[in-house]
């Protein structure tokens, strides 16, 4: 199974005076090992918006997330909800206004999600999903955040 899905990312509620909620693009591989369990790889690249217009301007952040983990499908073959469980590195990029360049952090971190699944043609499916996401940052509290993405996933066989 291949996927491409757009969405937007939402910090944490804390934070919600300091970022808005932004968008994100992702490319999903899954291998069916059974009728209800897949295994995925995704690769989500999350924009982050400052709230202040003048940051917007020339500051930038980004968080690129790589996840490995398991979706459990439940439901008939024409809609069907999932429930999954990840674990990944998060590349947090920032670059603060009037720098030139920014700083990186690699990050680990664990994502649990719900979503449903839409058969629309045999080998095509309309996906929709929802994530917390939990960030270990540097000793500190954890840092969270949520994407929600909808996309199209094309299903094939290899053998």
């Amino acid at each position: 199974v291949v996927s491409l899905t757009r969405g937007i990312t939402a910090p944490e509620l804390r934070k919600y005076s300091t970022y808005k909620i932004s968008p994100n693009i992702g490319l999903e591989l899954a291998l069916k090992t059974s009728f209800k369990i897949e295994i995925y790889a995704d690769l989500v690249y999350n924009m982050i918006i400052y709230n202040y217009s003048y940051f917007w301007n020339s500051a930038f952040a980004s968080i690129t997330e790589f996840s490995i983990g398991s979706r459990f499908i439940a439901g008939s073959s024409e809609y069907s909800g999932f429930l999954q469980l990840g674990a990944g590195m998060y590349n947090y990029y920032v670059r603060p206004a009037s720098y030139s360049y920014g700083s990186e952090k690699l990050l680990t971190g664990l994502n649990a999600g719900a979503g449903i699944l839409i058969s629309v043609f045999n080998d095509f499916d309309l996906t929709i999903l929802s994530r917390i996401h939990i960030i270990n940052a540097d000793n500190k509290s954890p840092e969270r955040y949520i994407n929600t993405s909808g996309g199209l996933r094309y299903k094939f066989n290899i053998l």
